[in-house]
């Protein structure tokens, strides 16, 4: 193997370790793993794990794409979604309607991610929206335990679903300086990348969370007795990160007055060119 090979190996190799990371966290926060682990028997955990951690590695790749492409025109996806779609079929859940019902969600978020590249406005009385379909990902791997089991019942998906937008919304507050520099959304910063001024974005961020820590209380109100006792953790937990995030969103202008994000129009002039044409 030459200089050049090993070079490129090691390279993927460290690549593919941190996408594991990243899903390792993201499963570990949004209480994924722990669902899971509370639910299925060890051989069932053992499975539903790899199978989640393979379609996620595969979502991620598209995430990818939309960061870093100037082309999102829908021939250059085809393959990247296909693949997700393969991981689906072979999943074990082929005909779970929660399962293919995220993943035409995971469809419609990246629509969403590709009116940043045809400079279509994108308003913050959309962001609630938004946080339902951000969170795909996490839904189809959540309902991919339940294929295992009985599927649990509306009050019960409903409160996950707050748990996993409010995440959505303190994870961008997070990510803020990493989000700063590529076609990412965050919606912490993107009305200022999109040249409409950082209070925008900034308000309807910190308004869209209030909103949901509102509904994850009124759908905790609506488990079992029983269920409020096995997830008020998780509730707590929720809302102890989700009010940290309301009093810090000042930090998002500190950022962007330190010259750390990237306004859209600022991205190199050969990805605009070719995402215009898009």
């Amino acid at each position: 193997m030459s200089l050049l090979e090993s070079m490129a190996s090691a390279s993927q190799l460290a690549s593919e370790q941190r996408i594991a990371q990243k899903i390792e966290l993201l499963f570990r926060d949004r209480g994924v793993f722990s669902l899971a682990k509370a639910t299925l028997a060890p051989d069932e955990y053992a499975h539903w794990r790899a199978t989640a951690a393979e379609i996620q590695k595969r979502i991620y790749a598209i995430d990818t794409f939309y960061e870093v492409s100037a082309d999102v025109s829908e021939t250059s996806q085809i393959p990247l979604w296909a693949a997700v779609a393969s991981a689906l079929q072979v999943s074990g859940a082929p005909a779970e309607y929660a399962v293919w019902k995220s993943f035409a969600d995971l469809h419609e978020y990246a629509a969403v991610e590709s009116r940043i590249h045809a400079e279509d406005p994108i308003h913050p009385s959309e962001f609630g929206q938004i946080a339902a379909l951000k969170c795909s990902d996490v839904t189809i791997a959540r309902s991919l335990i339940w294929t295992y089991e009985q599927r649990p019942g509306r009050a019960t998906r409903e409160f996950w679903s707050c748990i996993d937008q409010c995440g959505e919304l303190v994870e961008d507050l997070a990510d803020v300086a990493e989000d700063g520099h590529d076609w990412n959304f965050n919606f912490w910063l993107y009305s200022f990348m999109a040249s409409r001024g950082a209070s925008l974005s900034v308000e309807g961020a910190a308004a869209a969370l209030s909103s949901r820590l509102s509904s994850l209380e009124a759908a905790y109100a609506r488990l079992s007795c029983s269920e409020q006792q096995e997830l008020q953790t998780v509730l707590t937990s929720t809302f102890s990160s989700g009010r940290r995030t309301l009093r810090k969103f000042h930090s998002v202008h500190q950022l962007i007055a330190s010259g750390s994000v990237e306004q859209y129009k600022n991205l190199p002039r050969e990805t605009r060119v070719l995402a215009a044409t898009a």
